[in-house]
């Protein structure tokens, strides 16, 4: 145990784990929808016999499959009982969960559905698969699991062929999402985590790709935890999906309480509410007090204008040929800018010739920009936009510090005449020598 001073003591504590006393209902291919289900000498057949079976036996119970098979559902299986787990037996790969019904309009329908006012449900050891692995689209493809109530957890869970695998749109209370996995860049349609209401817990999932949304969105959450996670949203345009470009990875909406750690990640990521036209009906929306750190990525990150008191620190990013961090401005339209953004300890890696460490745009307030690096060993500064820092301003105002940086010692073109930008005119008015950079007041070291 340490303490914020750095010291540390030993300290023990003994746990008694007892044996799992749920009544359980039990379910095989091989079984019989009149047997009792309840061992597995007398299994049920199907998902759905398994289901009332539990519902008579009550609360703490478990609905397991044998590994191994395949199982049909074609309408949504509603839990309405605490303490449940729905699992495995025996031994092989996981039991798989088919979704046999036809495709529909976008109704967010899911495979599983937990009761809003019941508390303790998990899913575990299990596989949830769809016909529809023949095109990409999220149409008509339901969620696999759709969490309410209080405490869920799932747990060592594949999704293939999914629409989204946990939406928590019904804003539950208390989730843990452990060591799932997607196993291919086509097989996740739309979202991993939907997230809203409070007390998420996203802990090392596997992600390569979503085909037409972001990885994890937080739309209205409170107190979420995203760690140690590999996460990827690409772009496969390219290999004959048109509709399938890099949306994001995480993306931190609206709500408060985010942090975001050690994860590899590769696209784009980033926090604050919807802009442009898409959030005209939401322009109060705000996310406050957001952490992003010790990310390895692949990409970039964006603060949009309604962020407020961020932290983006510690992160390591591969951003060739792109600005690695973009700070929005001022927004007279939605009447709000950055407040309170600290960028700091980071470390950009820019192995193009083109690109920014990062473009901050007019209207910001108290941004710190401090003890960060910037290696970009091939960067020309002045075509394409190029500088080592582009501020869109007349001036620094909107920082409240920029000290202890180190940028790279980059080769400019002559017409350039300086490696960092601020202004906000046209031409080569913006261009900063380093003596002109040093001499701001706001620039220190």
């Amino acid at each position: 145990v340490c303490n914020v001073a750095g010291l540390s003591a030993p300290t023990t504590r003994t746990v008694t784990g007892r044996p799992d006393s749920r009544k359980s209902g039990e379910v095989c291919r091989g079984g019989n929808d009149g047997n009792s289900g309840t061992s597995s000498s007398s299994p049920v057949r199907t998902i759905e016999r398994g289901v009332e079976r539990i519902h008579q036996l009550g609360n703490n119970t478990k609905l397991v499959l044998e590994r191994g098979h395949t199982y049909a559902v074609d309408t949504t299986l509603q839990i309405h009982l605490n303490n449940v787990v729905v699992g495995a037996y025996g031994s092989g790969q996981k039991p798989t969960i088919m979704w046999t019904n036809l495709r529909e309009h976008w109704n967010n329908k899911s495979v599983f559905w937990f009761d809003t006012s019941k508390t303790d449900f998990t899913v575990r050891d299990v596989t949830f698969d769809s016909p529809y692995g023949n095109d990409t689209s999220g149409y008509g493809i339901p969620a696999a699991i759709q969490p309410s109530g209080k405490n869920i957890t799932v747990y060592n869970v594949t999704f293939d062929d999914m629409g989204d695998a946990i939406l928590g749109s019904a804003a539950p209370d208390g989730i843990l999402v452990l060591e799932n996995d997607v196993p291919g860049t086509r097989d996740l349609r739309r979202y991993f985590t939907w997230i809203e209401g409070n007390d998420w817990t996203i802990l090392g999932n596997s992600v390569p790709n979503s085909t037409r949304e972001h990885i994890v969105r937080i739309s209205g959450g409170e107190r979420v935890n995203v760690g140690d996670n590999d996460f990827g949203n690409i772009d496969r345009r390219d290999q004959g999906d048109p509709y399938d470009y890099a949306k994001g990875v995480v993306n931190v909406q609206k709500g408060q309480h985010a942090y975001v750690w050690g994860n590899r990640l590769n696209g784009s990521n980033g926090t604050g509410p919807l802009g442009d036209a898409d959030g005209l009906s939401e322009t109060w929306a705000r996310f406050r007090h957001s952490v992003f750190e010790g990310n390895r990525v692949t990409g970039s990150y964006i603060i949009e204008h309604g962020a407020e008191h961020v932290h983006l620190r510690s992160n390591i990013f591969d951003s060739d040929d792109m600005t690695a961090i973009v700070v929005e401005g001022y927004s007279s339209t939605y009447n709000r800018g950055v407040v309170d953004a600290h960028i700091v300890n980071n470390t950009i890696i820019n192995d193009g010739s083109i690109g920014q460490f990062a473009r901050v745009w007019a209207g910001t307030d108290d941004i710190a920009l401090a003890n960060n690096l910037y290696v970009a060993p091939d960067l020309y500064v002045g075509p394409n936009g190029t500088a080592l820092l582009q501020i869109n301003a007349n001036n620094l105002n909107g920082f409240s510090t920029i000290e202890n940086n180190v940028w790279a010692d980059a080769d400019y073109l002559a017409w350039a005449d300086g490696l960092l930008w601020v202004g906000t005119g046209g031409g080569n008015s913006g261009f900063q020598t380093k003596q002109d950079w040093l001499s701001f007041s706001r620039v220190d070291d």
